[in-house]
């Protein structure tokens, strides 16, 4: 109990970091709205004003409000996530020690298209690459956790990592799994993770029948030598045993593999992982 506590005072200290960080960003934000709306009054007196304020300008008056009004959605998207965190971590200690907050959820993929960004994180991003990429660690399989209540961004932030060009050409074997409906089942686990080490190809619907067994071989002739990324997403699990199980039957890949999970909890996040979360 008193390390679930801890747990849960580090999630309220999460939340509240992430809350002090947006309302600063949004204090910036007005603070830029401002200068610039001083700017163009001091400026606007005389023609040549004008078109010395139009050709210096990094952006013209359309461009600027487009900016402003691309980081105010951002800020509102944060909030919302920010509020419904909050909500859950209530939900969370109300239904503690039950299984009553895992809710089913659509299937997700590894597809992301050009077009999608997730506003605001490009930053956070960046650096799951770089963690990605870094060579000098000392584990085999390197975790790293994206953490964040429903619709903050965790999935399209893990696609858009999983398919940069760089990480695409790092690894060669690349496996994304959907985990919230098997509730972190290890058996049923491993069966998705060798149905996309093969590519989903036609024939692979047996692996559920599998035995453990048979499964865990097939999974070190899949990873053995191989240096593989691969992506959880949704873990809702907090029993450290059924981790390590899993990481057992996932160290037979090359030094390098990393892995990428997403979850809401912090709790999931701290079990499977030394890595700082990324919230």
């Amino acid at each position: 109990m008193e390390r679930r506590s801890k747990f849960t005072a580090n999630q309220i200290k999460a939340w509240l970091s992430r809350l002090k960080d947006v309302v600063y960003e949004a204090d910036d934000l007005m603070d830029e709205i401002s200068t610039e709306a001083l700017q163009r009054e001091v400026m606007g007196g005389s023609d040549v004003a004008k078109k010395v304020r139009t050709f210096f300008s990094t952006s013209n008056q359309f461009a600027f409000r487009r900016k402003m009004g691309h980081q105010i959605e951002a800020i509102k998207k944060r909030l919302a996530a920010i509020r419904d965190d909050r909500l859950f971590l209530l939900e969370e200690r109300h239904n503690e020690g039950t299984k009553s907050g895992y809710r089913a959820r659509e299937q997700t993929h590894s597809f992301v298209s050009e077009e999608e960004v997730v506003i605001g994180r490009d930053e956070d991003r960046m650096k799951i690459v770089q963690l990605l990429l870094e060579t000098g660690t000392e584990e085999t399989v390197l975790v790293v956790p994206i953490v964040g209540s429903g619709g903050l961004g965790k999935t399209t932030l893990a696609q858009l990592a999983f398919n940069d060009e760089k990480v695409q050409k790092n690894f060669n074997l690349k496996m994304w799994v959907c985990v919230s409906n098997s509730n972190f089942d290890v058996r049923s686990l491993v069966a998705k993770i060798i149905k996309s080490a093969n590519n989903n190809a036609t024939g692979n619907e047996g692996y559920e029948s599998f035995e453990m067994e048979q499964l865990q071989k097939e999974l070190g002739e899949k990873i053995s030598g191989k240096q593989y990324l691969l992506v959880l997403d949704d873990v809702w699990n907090e029993n450290r045993e059924l981790w390590l199980n899993l990481r057992n039957l996932l160290s037979h890949g090359a030094k390098g593999s990393r892995m990428i999970v997403t979850t809401r909890s912090i709790v999931v996040a701290k079990i499977m992982s030394k890595v700082e979360p990324f919230f």
